[in-house]
């Protein structure tokens, strides 16, 4: 898949991903799951840029879904860690699709 998905599946949760200006301070996305789940994403993100921002928000709405009160930083960290293991090891996500999908 080359194109950014219009919505993530969380457990019960269905989170529509927006490409808006209004994305907080920092400029680059946020999320949030109150009044409803939401991703938004700055449109002038580059496609390295859309995609760690992608990983970044989906750490932030499983830290607010689960109130795991993680620190920017540490949610930074999995984002990078994250991302290093996907672009480092591309097999790594087919596997663990396959596999949880029962394969």
């Amino acid at each position: 898949m080359t194109h950014l998905p219009s919505e993530i599946q969380l457990g019960a949760n269905v989170i529509p991903i927006l490409v808006s200006d209004d994305v907080g301070d920092l400029g680059f996305g946020d999320a949030q799951i109150h009044p409803y789940p939401l991703i938004r994403l700055h449109p002038s993100l580059s496609g390295q840029q859309e995609a760690l921002t992608v990983i970044h928000e989906l750490v932030e709405i499983i830290d607010l879904s689960f109130e795991l009160s993680l620190t920017e930083t540490q949610v930074r960290c999995i984002e990078q860690g994250l991302a290093a293991a996907m672009k480092q090891t591309p097999e790594l996500l087919p596997y663990l699709q396959h596999r949880l999908q029962g394969g």
